[in-house]
């Protein structure tokens, strides 16, 4: 998964600048229109108990990578709109986009449906090579 522009910026002040990069929750966002590292993308409307999901639980991160260690579910009271793509985010709504990502396949969400992603399932990366 790809860190937004903001984040990259805030990771390079940091490294280079002694400035502080502290982010102390994070939130999951789905997106119609996935999100890239200048563009906001479309997040889905937050209806039908769409919401930005916290407080799954992280790896520790290795060789550059972090994955969730619990299953994070979200599930639909309406239709949403086919979810093709991710973004974590610092606050459950507006804030800073960290990570954003589009998923191999479109998940098509209807009433009553669930949104699960197993342990594993969600892994960001800062290696690009």
């Amino acid at each position: 998964m790809g860190l937004s522009l903001p984040a990259a910026n805030d990771l390079l002040l940091a490294t280079f600048h002694n400035s502080a990069f502290n982010v102390t929750s994070v939130y999951l966002a789905f997106y119609s229109d996935t999100p890239d590292m200048v563009s906001s993308g479309t997040e889905l409307a937050y209806s039908n108990n769409y919401a930005r999901i916290g407080g799954a639980t992280w790896s520790v991160p290795t060789s550059g990578n972090v994955s969730n260690l619990t299953v994070v579910v979200a599930s639909a009271t309406g239709d949403w709109d086919p979810i093709g793509g991710i973004g974590i985010f610092t606050v459950g709504s507006q804030g800073e986009r960290i990570f954003q990502e589009t998923l191999t396949n479109t998940i098509t969400v209807s009433s009553g449906d669930s949104v699960t992603f197993a342990v594993g399932d969600l892994i960001f990366s800062v290696v690009s090579c």
